[in-house]
């Protein structure tokens, strides 16, 4: 019987691993995906899951930062990570011969790290200066402002950098037990893609990731339910441009609903230029340069928005029209022509995305963590296939809903 190309493993003290076998590449791919993001602090350490983000490539019990620094590109590979509102990734990778090298690194700073006093102090003002270039940059901002405002009351709300005043107020004590919390076994799952004997890739993991002091626990994470009101708030700010997110709060990532309306928002205003909203304003009045629809999906909700940025006289025409393709949703059931068409435009943007062997290896871990299970790119593809107009006009009648549409304008 032939070996599957996807395995996933469960090991004794609850870390799980997916690893995918791939002989077309000289590279293996690792990933960490920890069960933690800006949504598990607190308002006094708003801020501290990035924070650790940076804190944790800076000294472990075993080496310091110029070590962990060097252990990778010193090779030709690539390390990085990125926190989100629900997770932190870290990610490497390294030529084949070199695998080992980089998973026992990745292990290391998982498990290990010191948070030296003095890297907290200097790696605080390299975040703080992260906050700033956000705040120069009104497209990123603006994004960060609309969900404070849509998720107020909620833990999605804050931004995930935190901000200046909450970084000032952590200490090391309280990095050191968010660490210890949040950072075990039980709440990680390790995602590796590449030419790897699937056996011995399995007794390494579970060597390199066992350490005798790593308490291995469930997280408890009950969220307060999310009460959402409707917003119109226009914030001024000295730009030539105006900035405007129009959205509302959406389906959370295990919905039924969840394909079709990412399908939905695929056609409004996806990346392809014959999204309606470029075709039907960019396209069609020339009254915008940048124009787009997005859609997130977190565990317990989801958000979706459409951003453009404007010439301030244009800005209440632009505004109009975006309602106008809205309500083209709400009014208008897709013919069969048109539905197989965007079918098919997402399944090849899927497909495109999928010789990205990073972003498969990540995708593959992040489905671990939130379905248990690896859904391949085949079953997504027929979950896509089957969906119908009518699935897309409900979706259609619920968050594009006029009367539950936010606005946030920067003028």
């Amino acid at each position: 019987m032939p070996k599957k190309e996807i395995e996933i493993i469960r090991f004794k003290n609850s870390l799980k691993a997916v690893i995918e076998k791939k002989t077309n590449t000289e590279n293996v791919h690792i990933g960490l995906i920890i069960n933690v993001g800006s949504r598990n602090e607190n308002k006094s350490i708003y801020g501290i899951a990035h924070l650790i983000e940076h804190l944790i490539f800076k000294g472990t019990n075993k080496h310091q930062a110029r070590y962990i620094l060097n252990r990778i590109d010193s090779i030709g590979g690539e390390l990085n990570a990125y926190t989100t509102k629900e997770k932190t990734v870290i990610h490497a990778s390294v030529n084949k011969k070199y695998f080992e090298r980089a998973l026992d690194l990745i292990a290391e700073i998982f498990q290990f790290a010191s948070f030296p006093e003095a890297q907290i102090l200097k790696e605080k003002e390299v975040v703080k200066d992260e906050i700033q270039s956000y705040n120069d940059n009104p497209y990123e901002q603006i994004y960060d402002d609309f969900e404070e405002l849509l998720f107020s009351g909620h833990s999605l709300a804050h931004p995930i950098l935190g901000n200046v005043k909450s970084l000032d107020k952590i200490n090391r004590k309280q990095i050191v037990s968010f660490y210890k919390k949040h950072y075990n076994t039980y709440n990680a799952v390790v995602s590796i893609l590449g030419p790897v004997n699937t056996e011995y890739t399995k007794e390494i993991i579970e060597q390199k990731f066992s350490a005798d002091n790593f308490i291995c626990k469930k997280v408890s994470s009950s969220q307060k339910k999310l009460a959402y009101q409707p917003f119109q708030k226009e914030i001024f700010k000295d730009t030539h441009q105006s900035h405007c997110i129009m959205g509302n709060h959406a389906y959370d990532i295990k919905s039924n609903h969840r394909l079709p309306f990412i399908l939905l928002t695929n056609i409004l205003g996806g990346p392809a230029m014959n999204n309606r909203l470029n075709m039907n304003i960019r396209e069609k009045y020339g009254y915008t340069y940048a124009i787009e629809a997005q859609y997130s999906a977190y565990c317990d909700a989801g958000i979706f928005t459409v951003y453009f940025g404007v010439d301030k006289k244009y800005l209440q025409k632009t505004i109009s029209l975006v309602k106008k393709e809205l309500q083209y949703f709400k009014k208008n059931t897709l013919s069969k022509t048109m539905l197989t068409q965007a079918k098919d435009q997402l399944c090849g943007q899927i497909s495109l995305a999928n010789d990205n062997y990073v972003s498969t290896m990540l995708a593959n871990g992040k489905s671990l963590m939130y379905f248990d299970k690896v859904i391949t790119y085949q079953e997504l593809f027929s979950k896509i296939n089957s969906i119908t107009p009518n699935q897309i006009y409900e979706c259609a009648q619920t968050v594009f809903n006029e009367k539950k549409i936010s606005t946030l304008i920067y003028n």
